[in-house]
């Protein structure tokens, strides 16, 4: 499944420190993989198995982004998913593996929390187009 921004208009505001960046923008899609009806930064993933994730963001300060899952008790943050840059606006990418073995956990790409400050995802990028951000999700296993 493949959900996207365009920005401007989404991701308009910041993305607060904990808060996840809105991919409000349908791609491909299978049935298992669905946006949250209650976010348009969080995706459930109905079918137990291996996922990879694939994500970028261009964002304008110096920034990190990390996914979190959420089972039911609130997003716990995967540290070993934490992709960033130091200086420099520029596009944030990662990908990782991930395991769901409770069908409907809920996964988002956020801000980190203890991060020092909110950031914009960039409306512009080395042009006057409007640029994307986007995060895919491939079910590897069941």
């Amino acid at each position: 499944a493949e959900f996207f921004a365009i920005m401007p208009p989404d991701n308009a505001g910041f993305v607060a420190i904990g808060a996840p960046i809105l991919f409000p923008q349908d791609g491909f899609a299978q049935g298992n993989i669905t946006r949250d009806p209650a976010s348009l930064g969080s995706f459930t993933l109905n079918t137990i198995g291996t996922y990879r994730v694939d994500y970028y963001a261009t964002v304008t300060e110096t920034a990190q982004l990390i996914l979190a899952i959420d089972t039911g008790s609130g997003p716990v943050e995967i540290p070993n998913s934490v992709v960033g840059r130091a200086t420099g606006t520029s596009i944030i990418s990662g990908f990782i593996f991930i395991q769901i073995t409770n069908p409907g956990s809920k996964v988002s790409l956020r801000n980190p929390l203890g991060n020092n400050i909110p950031i914009t995802i960039t409306p512009s990028s080395g042009g006057s187009r409007a640029i994307s951000a986007r995060i895919i999700f491939t079910r590897i296993t069941i």
